[in-house]
């Protein structure tokens, strides 16, 4: 996975002990406009995924648990790694779910895992 400083930043946070939760903006859209207001979120899975836009290319990729927003916007999200902006330690508002092996190998968000967090 090609090393960025977002990846460092959400590796850091996954690598604490005990892990921590990160605050960042989205765009979602990729288009440079406005990121949607700050999310409250748990990496919980770091890796890379075949790019859909380029093909043969790769994109780093996270998944993460949303805590923030209205109750339809929190729960698992899947974002690129490139598209996340101001990223820092926050305390969280829920506890950190918990995630065994078996659920890493299913999601499919990540297709090539570098960084799992399971139960510690």
């Amino acid at each position: 996975m090609p090393g960025t400083s977002n990846s460092d930043a959400i590796k850091a946070l996954m690598n604490a002990t005990p892990p921590k939760a990160m605050l960042a903006k989205y765009d979602k859209d990729g288009d440079g406009t406005d990121p949607q207001g700050s999310r409250k979120l748990w990496p919980m899975v770091l890796g890379y995924s075949p790019d859909t836009d380029v093909e043969g290319e790769s994109v780093d990729m996270v998944l993460c648990y949303q805590t923030t927003g209205a109750q339809s916007d929190r729960g698992w999200r899947c974002m690129k790694v490139d598209l996340l902006s101001s990223i820092s330690q926050t305390n969280a508002n829920v506890p950190r779910p918990i995630m065994t092996e078996d659920q890493v190998n299913r999601q499919s968000c990540v297709v090539s895992v570098e960084l799992p967090v399971f139960a510690r």
